[in-house]
């Protein structure tokens, strides 16, 4: 599937906005400078999983296709990224599977 980095940011954008509005009443500005964990209220570690899984299910990866780290919102130096960074690592996964 050819995902454009502008399909990948809308959709990862409105995954973080809705698990948002489960956490919050009124959900947060989110742009591609937005760092989820640490910008967004009650957006930790553990919310960044449950989006993580959520993003890729949305964009059509399959189970086996997943990273092998848990999180695409912590860098590998265990530095939270902002949502441009995710959608660039997502890139990279999706260039893999072609």
């Amino acid at each position: 599937m050819n995902l454009t980095r502008d399909r990948i940011l809308d959709t990862l954008i409105a995954v973080l906005l809705e698990i948002q509005h489960d956490i919050v009443d009124e959900p947060e500005r989110i742009s591609e400078e937005t760092v989820p964990i640490g910008d967004l209220s009650d957006f930790d570690s553990l919310a960044s999983v449950e989006a993580t899984v959520a993003i890729l299910v949305a964009l059509g990866f399959e189970v086996d296709e997943f990273p092998s780290y848990p999180s695409l919102f912590i860098s590998r130096q265990q530095s939270a990224l902002t949502v441009g960074q995710v959608a660039d690592r997502i890139s990279r996964l999706n260039s893999r599977r072609n």
